[in-house]
């Protein structure tokens, strides 16, 4: 999570804060949207049968889409990305 404070110094010299907050940084991985699903529905908890069921695709499918997400990001095991993902809302965007 990155936090930020948007100010302004006014003519006597005084700062106002204006906005603050917080946002997610973006994910560092170019996840296809088939793919960022697939991870959302992981996250869930959701089994690789399930998804694939409610996505209208084969479980082959699903396991290319799971093997693509481990090939871009060098993970060798989901549970370690998962924990990635959800801690910096990658699956937010």
């Amino acid at each position: 999570m990155l936090n930020y404070r948007l100010s302004h110094l006014t003519t006597d010299e005084k700062f106002i804060t204006l906005s603050e907050g917080s946002v997610a940084p973006p994910c560092p991985y170019p996840f296809t949207k088939s793919e960022k699903d697939v991870l959302k529905r992981l996250a869930e908890g959701k089994s690789m049968a399930a998804i694939a069921h409610d996505n209208h695709i084969s479980l082959a499918t699903l396991k290319k889409h799971r093997g693509n997400i481990l090939r871009k990001t060098g993970d060798k095991k989901m549970v370690s990305l998962l924990k990635d993902c959800l801690q910096n809302d990658w699956l937010e965007n």
